[in-house]
């Protein structure tokens, strides 16, 4: 069974994916973080339920989570250089798991960024459902 964080702002966008993921096979939802943009656009922490627990802020989900996740799917947002230590930040705090980010704005430069931050693909949040679940599995990401 594949563990999925979801990581993102929108809460409806959280539940149709979550509804989506649980229902196909060998995946499971083991918890949500609410990404929310601060007053200036600082990218900062949210709060959002993890684990199946309740509110939590975004770092206690994550510590919280450790050993836990095997891959999170995160929210680019606008800013892709906050975007990019976020995802520096997931692969410190939760070691071995596997960061999936979904933007939508896929361009080169942002996709290179968040690659060397240690994403491991960077989707089209207006690409097929299908995309996500075969990069979640380990296959190619389109």
């Amino acid at each position: 069974m594949t563990r999925v964080l979801l990581m993102n702002d929108n809460p409806a966008l959280r539940r149709s994916l979550r509804r989506l993921l649980e229902t196909s096979p060998g995946l499971a939802v083991v918890g949500e973080v609410a990404l929310t943009v601060g007053a200036e656009g600082d990218g900062g922490p949210g709060r959002g339920g993890a684990g199946g627990g309740g509110s939590v802020e975004e770092g206690e989900a994550l510590s919280s989570l450790t050993g836990q996740v095997d891959v999170v799917v995160v929210d680019v947002g606008m800013d892709v250089g906050r975007a990019a230590k976020r995802v520096e930040q997931l692969r410190q705090e939760l070691g071995a798991v596997r960061v999936i980010a979904t933007t939508m704005m896929p361009e080169p430069d942002a996709t290179q960024r968040l690659c060397e931050a240690g994403a491991e693909a960077v989707l089209d949040k207006a690409g097929p459902v299908s995309s996500l679940i075969e990069a979640i599995r380990g296959g190619p990401a389109d």
